[in-house]
């Protein structure tokens, strides 16, 4: 008891006995001859060998190390200092529990804490939540919540927006009924303004990117933000927060909604994932009622006493 191993042509046969056969084809006989294909696998072969077979055959890859690649759209090389992964492994976070509950531990609750205040003060925005799955569904939930909160079902969005997020986008908003309008860019790859002022009536919000799917940087994104309000639509931004430390913060420039991705701060890319969605609204009672997600905060005692 207690070892593991393949079975050998001696365990096969003693198992399809058991079964009622005397050979793999009989085991197979009722699939339609065709659909089972011979794989004409080689010999088994040590742990150290299939190593080094398969990492000569990795080592013919390109990786983004080496040469520029655009084929994340938006899954993109950051560079991550080393020091955090060793605070992830840290106790408080490896024994931690999920944050969806209360019995989440208190240094994950700091943790969160810390985050929020974090991209508040990067976006500009006081409200920010902890979080959501990644920058597409924050931005199809903003999308939900203009619809919420205006009481329309229009969402205009950039005709230049990554195509995954876009799936997203329809697929949040289809249960709901509501349009999606895309507006098309102009000569300099940005939103056309005077296209956006046609699509604009009875939106529920106008989305933007900074920067915008073709990693350019919109020149005109506090007028968009007035285009948006004078048609009674919120404003919603996405953004890589990365770009925060050189460019103004979008809540600064008239957003009401910031959403954007927080992976980009420290996590590889892992063929995509995991990811966490940033989302941060103005400090209105409307959008914090109609915020998804969890947020935490800081709280007093009875007798008014808070953190030391």
């Amino acid at each position: 008891m207690g070892r593991h191993y393949l079975p050998n042509l001696a365990h096969r046969d003693e198992m399809l006995k058991e079964i009622g056969f005397t050979s793999i084809e009989d085991l197979f006989s009722d699939v339609p001859k065709g659909m089972v294909k011979e794989f004409n696998l080689p010999e088994g072969k040590s742990e150290y060998e299939v190593f080094t077979e398969l990492n000569g055959i990795l080592s013919q890859n390109k990786t983004v190390l080496e040469m520029p690649s655009f084929l994340g759209a938006g899954t993109y090389f950051h560079y991550v200092p080393a020091h955090v992964k060793y605070l992830i492994e840290r106790s408080e976070f490896l024994t931690a529990y999920t944050p969806y509950q209360p019995e989440v531990s208190q240094g994950m609750l700091q943790a969160l804490f810390e985050y929020q205040s974090m991209i508040a003060e990067l976006v500009g925005l006081p409200i920010v939540n902890s979080s959501m799955y990644d920058w597409g569904t924050a931005m199809a939930e903003a999308a939900l919540m203009s619809a919420r909160v205006t009481r329309k079902k229009k969402f205009v969005v950039p005709k230049h927006l990554s195509p995954e997020k876009k799936a997203v986008l329809r697929t949040y908003t289809a249960g709901p009924g509501m349009e999606i309008v895309e507006v098309p860019w102009d000569e300099r790859g940005q939103l056309d303004i005077e296209k956006l002022k046609e699509a604009v009536e009875g939106a529920a919000g106008v989305y933007i990117e900074m920067p915008n799917f073709f990693g350019i940087l919109e020149e005109n994104i506090a007028e968009i933000g007035e285009v948006a309000h004078d048609a009674g639509a919120l404003f919603v931004v996405g953004v890589d927060p990365t770009i925060l430390g050189i460019v103004e913060a979008p809540g600064e420039l008239g957003a009401d909604v910031v959403v954007g991705e927080a992976a980009y701060f420290g996590n590889p890319m892992n063929f995509g994932g995991p990811r966490a969605g940033i989302f941060a609204v103005r400090n209105d009672k409307k959008l914090i009622r109609q915020m998804p997600g969890r947020v935490i905060g800081m709280t007093k005692t009875a007798e008014e006493r808070g953190p030391s």
